[in-house]
């Protein structure tokens, strides 16, 4: 029995469907928009912790995109294991923001971020 794909034909039903222009942008991602999703997730943990995983879990996804390493994979998975469900979503989103915001301008966010004076206590407080 056949049944009609709730799926949109083609892209550009797609994208005239969901009432988004090809032609607007998409928001610039900032800094601080990393510390917001930063700041949800292991809410259980020191955000040490959390931001040393995050750096971490990101190295060893880029290094094993490359060059497939079994010691590193044990390593992430057995970093990525320590969260929840919402919380391993999560870091796949702060990973990709990350990416954006390397796209927008490649400079050390990160090191930013830790070192950011409004910042400090929220990641680096022991």
């Amino acid at each position: 029995m056949a049944s009609a794909t709730p799926y949109p034909q083609s892209l550009s039903t797609l994208v005239l469907d969901s009432g988004v222009s090809m032609a607007t942008p998409l928001p610039t991602p900032t800094p601080q928009d990393f510390i917001d999703l930063f700041k949800t997730i292991g809410r259980n943990k020191h955000r040490y912790t959390v931001f040393s995983d995050f750096v971490t879990i990101a190295a060893i996804t880029l290094h094993n995109a490359i060059r497939k390493d079994m010691v590193l994979e044990e390593e992430y998975l057995s970093l990525i294991k320590s969260y929840d469900e919402p919380d391993r979503y999560a870091l796949k989103s702060l990973f990709q923001l990350f990416i954006d915001l390397m796209d927008t301008a490649p400079v050390d966010h990160l090191g930013g971020i830790y070192m950011g004076s409004a910042h400090e206590t929220e990641i680096k407080a022991r």
